[in-house]
């Protein structure tokens, strides 16, 4: 009777284990130094492009901005917390590096990339379009441990989130903005007029893939 009911236990224990994982639920597993959602994936200390083999996604690692106490499992706004901070990752790299590299096209066609003006309109111009493209990021994985406890002795969570964009997202909304871009020069937009030469070089060299080079 007790090996009986011990199978049956076995079985149900299993049935239980499948159920969660169909449903994609995270079940705890002990680390060395607490509990963690699964297995630490490459991204969550390492490079967060390092599980794809595709290069048609641009990842970007956020993290909760303080640990957070919960007998179960982190709450949502602590997963929403390490989005903003995939989110803010993105929107510095992208404007910064639309801005540099538009700065260095303008330069090299012999164009004036200086002056109070075109900086701030390479400015206003390159944080834009980070704005305006963040929404393209989606939840490519997540991860979450707790290696501590607070005073009453509840688990302290840290959660990771790894976001995605397709690179082909990027492409098509900065093709977007070249187009408005020279209807305003062509409409005789000064600001359009100073950075059109350099945004276009940009398309270029994001048609080519150049543009992500570093990321």
């Amino acid at each position: 009777m007790k090996a009986h009911f011990s199978k049956l236990y076995l079985l149900a224990a299993a049935s239980v284990m499948m159920s969660c994982t169909q449903m994609g639920m995270n079940i705890d597993k002990a680390t060395s130094t607490g509990i963690a959602a699964k297995d630490q994936p490459c991204w969550v200390l390492g490079d967060p492009s390092c599980a794809d083999q595709t290069e048609d996604y641009l990842y970007f690692r956020g993290q909760s901005a303080v640990p957070e106490a919960s007998n179960t499992r982190p709450s949502e706004s602590a997963f929403e917390s390490a989005r903003l901070s995939a989110k803010t990752q993105y929107v510095t790299m992208i404007s910064e590096t639309v801005s540099k590299k538009t700065s260095q096209a303008l330069t090299n066609a012999g164009s004036q990339a200086e002056g109070t003006e075109v900086v701030a309109a390479l400015k206003t111009l390159s944080e834009n379009f980070a704005a305006q493209t963040v929404s393209g990021l989606r939840d490519a994985d997540v991860y979450y441990v707790s290696e501590g406890k607070n005073s009453k002795n509840i688990p302290l969570w840290t959660t990771y989130v790894l976001m995605k964009v397709p690179r082909e997202h990027i492409k098509q909304n900065f093709n977007n903005l070249v187009g408005g871009l020279e209807k305003r020069a062509n409409e005789g937009n000064a600001k359009a007029k100073s950075t059109l030469k350099g945004v276009q070089e940009v398309q270029k060299q994001m048609a080519e893939d150049k543009f992500f080079d570093g990321f």
